[in-house]
């Protein structure tokens, strides 16, 4: 029986959407909600995950991503999926060109690839001992051969703002009419979750845009959200014992939202919502046990924060204590430099910061330190 790896409950604010969207058939619905016709044209049974993320680790906390490769039906084609989700609260000016930076790593990874293929292709005897140990599945492609996959960019969006920036590259230039052919472009399937109508998310009936329609309520008003929730989990609890694996990556994400988006005195309430709006006695038992499970970790990971916010704050203080004792610092400086060093979140930066404050040799070297951080 197929089985899944449920999302960790202190994964869900950086990891719950993409964890969603790593389903072939939430792909799917995300594409079926975009573009019917081109959604209808891909082979989901044989969709491949890249496992691979090109996202700067700058933009890690508001962008990630995933990689699909997908066979086109009736041809012997395939096609790149890239899905780019977007966590911030304000639209970017500049998406149109990091998408499209994004989508040429997308194709360079592919071009070095090829290019270690090449190298293959010089030390025959190396190869064919690398074709037996992956039991012939590498293939090495001629350069007569390369092609670069064609890439179906998707940028999914989540905040609430009013998305009214172009998401083309020339929006970026001041260039005379007649020069815009010479700018790359590209068409873009793009969500904007809170600027779409409920209806228009669940027009094909699919799970996935009842997710939606619930992660569009998250901040709403209770009432609100129930009306929504009850009517989501009913439609989701339609899908069948075959599709258990569907149902169950659904649940558990709604209830993950739940913790994760509402306040605590909601919770057991909206839990409970979940569990009436499932009839099976036994799916009962699991959303039940889900809840009773995503509670107790909640607990706990709110006792690990607390822990580490003490660590944290600590750390802060002694790398603070320990730059004024060695180099008597001013006021204003003391203050600055407090103030940046509190934006710092990560207790194993701060850890080495500590360090860096009782082993450099001028607090010019402490600063450029936290110039690298970028704080």
């Amino acid at each position: 029986m197929e089985q899944i790896s449920l999302l960790p409950v202190r994964e869900f604010p950086d990891r719950g959407t993409k964890w969603l969207l790593e389903s072939p058939e939430n792909v799917f619905g995300l594409l079926q909600i975009l573009d019917a016709e081109i959604a209808n044209r891909l082979d989901y049974s044989r969709l491949q995950d890249q496992k691979t993320s090109f996202v700067l680790d700058s933009l890690r906390k508001q962008e990630s991503d995933l990689l699909f490769l997908a066979p086109i039906k009736d041809t012997a084609r395939e096609i790149l999926i890239y899905i780019l989700i977007e966590h911030q609260s304000e639209p970017v000016m500049s998406m149109g060109f990091r998408l499209l930076f994004y989508m040429t790593l997308v194709w360079d990874k592919q071009r070095r690839e090829w290019e270690r293929d090449k190298v293959k292709e010089k030390f025959p005897l190396l190869f064919f001992l690398i074709k037996l140990f992956l039991l012939g599945k590498e293939k090495v492609w001629k350069e007569s051969e390369w092609r670069f996959h064609p890439i179906l960019p998707v940028l999914f969006y989540t905040g609430e703002s009013d998305w009214n920036t172009s998401l083309s590259v020339t929006a970026l230039m001041d260039v005379p009419e007649e020069f815009e052919r010479f700018v790359p472009s590209h068409e873009t399937l793009f969500l904007n979750l809170h600027a779409i109508a409920p209806e228009q998310l669940t027009a094909k009936e699919h799970p996935f845009g009842w997710i939606a329609r619930i992660l569009k309520k998250e901040k709403a008003k209770s009432e609100a959200l129930i009306s929504e929730l009850k009517q989501a989990v009913e439609k989701i609890d339609k899908l069948t014992v075959e599709q258990r694996i569907q149902w169950l990556r659904a649940i558990h994400y709604i209830l993950l939202l739940i913790y994760h988006r509402r306040e605590p005195e909601e919770h057991e309430q909206l839990t409970e919502i979940v569990l009436k709006s499932v009839q099976n006695r036994r799916r009962q038992e699991e959303v039940s046990q889900m809840g009773r499970t995503i509670a107790q970790a909640f607990i706990e990971e709110g006792e690990q924060r607390g822990r580490e916010k003490g660590q944290i704050e600590t750390t802060q203080s002694n790398t603070l204590d320990a730059l004024n004792a060695r180099f008597t610092l001013p006021y204003s400086t003391l203050a600055e430099l407090k103030e940046r060093i509190q934006r710092i979140e990560g207790l194993s930066v701060l850890q080495r910061l500590h360090i860096d404050a009782v082993k450099v040799k001028s607090l010019d070297d402490f600063v450029k330190r936290l110039d690298e951080l970028q704080v």
